[in-house]
């Protein structure tokens, strides 16, 4: 298989040569160097330019954006004291569970040939079973992660992000910190594409545009991105399917997800994130794509993010220890499946401090 790949790598980059090639001749060996050491030298000028805004452009400035997280526009006036948090600081690991998939019963097949593989999510999940974020990473270069709402997706995809660029072994496995991560929330890319639909649009002009729109970074080198998705360097985060209500549009945004990550650029690792809820409208194929379901807190998950928030929140030590003492006593009164919820929690720890 991989020689397979590289022999189709070599063949496409030879038809890119062929094709670009604008010298229709040369004089003599000499003049024909002269013209190759040029062109390499080009090439060595650009790819220099490209790893280093990579390193002082890119990565600084999406790890800014991923690096926190924000109770902003949350109808709650207290939350105003809440607005941003480091999410190194208070973020809980979270755990996942394979899926089994199967096709539904009794239903009729649709016309669509992309919907026949349409099939529903099942899980069971025991803590021998669960597997942690970098246990999923080694898996499979092709992963779906599904969940209810509140178990922290997008918060995950954030943390992800930030972890590759901080190259942190407890999360990224080893050689993922050499990818590029580039994460697309997949509801402004199908804003920006209904926008653009005349004259087309795709997901390498939204990575373009967020560099400008997203980063507020200049200067964006020619051929960035395809630097590493054509290299198999990238790795391309998809957020929130499940995000996008419209079912037509929605099953839009997957195939473009497919033609995308298994046509045009498939030697790279992808991520997609949905609610379990409505993924069969959408879903992606179980002999292409891994599916995984991320797990809603246990006992001792909730007791570390309150401990993690309240040392964020609370700098004395002695009324950090009587606060979170005086959380768990009245947490009692709460329904367990309430506080599992990594978004209820945190809406709950806010309101009782």
């Amino acid at each position: 298989m991989e020689g397979s790949t590289h022999q189709k790598k070599l063949e496409e980059f030879r038809l890119k040569v062929k094709a670009e090639n604008t010298t229709p001749s040369f004089d003599n060996p000499d003049h024909l160097a002269t013209l190759v050491l040029a062109d390499v030298s080009q090439l060595d000028t650009n790819v220099d330019e490209i790893e280093s805004f990579k390193k002082t452009k890119y990565f600084p400035c999406l790890k800014s954006n991923n690096s926190k997280i924000s109770f902003l526009g949350l109808d709650i006036k207290s939350f105003k004291r809440h607005t941003d948090v480091k999410l190194e600081k208070v973020y809980v690991m979270s755990t996942f569970s394979e899926s089994e998939r199967k096709k539904p019963r009794g239903k009729r097949l649709t016309t669509q040939p992309q919907d026949l593989f349409a099939e529903e999510v099942t899980h069971k999940s025991t803590e021998a079973s669960q597997l942690s974020l970098r246990d999923l990473l080694g898996r499979t270069d092709f992963s779906v992660v599904l969940g209810k709402p509140g178990t922290g997706k997008s918060t995950l995809t954030k943390f992800l992000t930030a972890s590759i660029i901080n190259n942190d072994k407890t999360v990224v496995p080893n050689g993922l910190s050499e990818y590029l991560p580039i994460r697309i929330i997949l509801k402004r890319y199908a804003e920006e594409k209904g926008k653009n639909s005349q004259q087309g649009y795709s997901f390498l002009d939204y990575m373009k545009a967020s560099v400008k729109n997203e980063l507020q970074a200049e200067g964006l080198p020619d051929g960035f991105f395809e630097h590493y998705l054509e290299n198999g360097r990238a790795f391309v985060i998809f957020d929130g399917l499940d995000e996008i209500f419209d079912p037509t549009i929605k099953k839009e945004i997957r195939d473009d997800i497919y033609n995308f990550s298994k046509i045009h650029y498939s030697i790279n690792k992808y991520l997609v994130t949905s609610r379990t809820f409505g993924y069969e409208e959408a879903s992606f194929s179980s002999d292409e794509w891994r599916h995984f379901v991320i797990e809603e807190f246990n006992r001792k998950q909730i007791e570390e993010y309150v401990n993690k928030w309240y040392s964020w929140e609370e700098k004395n030590k002695q009324t950090r220890s009587d606060e979170i003492r005086g959380f768990f006593q009245q947490s009692r009164k709460i329904p367990e499946e309430l506080l599992r919820n990594p978004l209820l929690l945190s809406l709950i720890v806010i309101l009782y401090r």
